[in-house]
């Protein structure tokens, strides 16, 4: 699975990876109509995407795309990683992020935040926390940050990653 695009990916050759994924990869998974390999290359490409610093598709695939075929699956992890991508996307495409934007991020922040600490997702939780923290900081809600930077360390802590947690 996927071990020419890997090797162009290793080479930094992101355009190129992203072309064998959707040309070669894709339709040879969806013959085989197997939604979760797809839904991996789709992964797979908007991190591409987000790598060539391609945000506004990388946020829209996110959005219109894994979302969608999120629902109705128990895939709590990949939902996780979702929103947060989303939320991290919202945040750095734009010096000034609109109103939308900080409230979208937000929500998503929060929505992956929730699913990390109520699956015991540790590193998830410790990824998901700093950005959600972050978040509340800006949006003038430093004792609810505190909160989630207490939860967030101690899955940091948990996990062996002490110099992140005594940050």
């Amino acid at each position: 699975k996927g071990k020419a695009a890997k090797i162009l990916i290793e080479r930094e050759q992101f355009a190129d990876a992203k072309l064998v994924i959707e040309k070669d990869e894709m339709p040879i998974y969806e013959a085989l109509d197997d939604q979760e390999a797809l839904r991996g290359a789709k992964d797979r490409i908007i991190d591409l995407l987000f790598a060539q610093g391609m945000l506004d598709e990388a946020l829209q695939r996110l959005q219109e795309e894994q979302l969608p075929a999120l629902e109705g699956i128990d895939d709590p992890l990949s939902l996780c990683l979702t929103h947060y991508k989303i939320a991290g996307i919202l945040v750095q495409r734009d010096e000034n992020p609109s109103e939308k934007d900080w409230e979208t991020a937000m929500k998503s922040a929060e929505i992956a935040y929730r699913i990390a600490s109520e699956n015991n997702f540790l590193n998830e939780t410790g990824m998901t926390g700093w950005l959600f923290s972050q978040l509340l900081v800006n949006a003038d809600e430093p004792r609810a940050a505190l909160k989630i930077l207490d939860t967030t360390m101690k899955a940091q802590r948990a996990l062996g990653q002490m110099d992140q947690a005594e940050m």
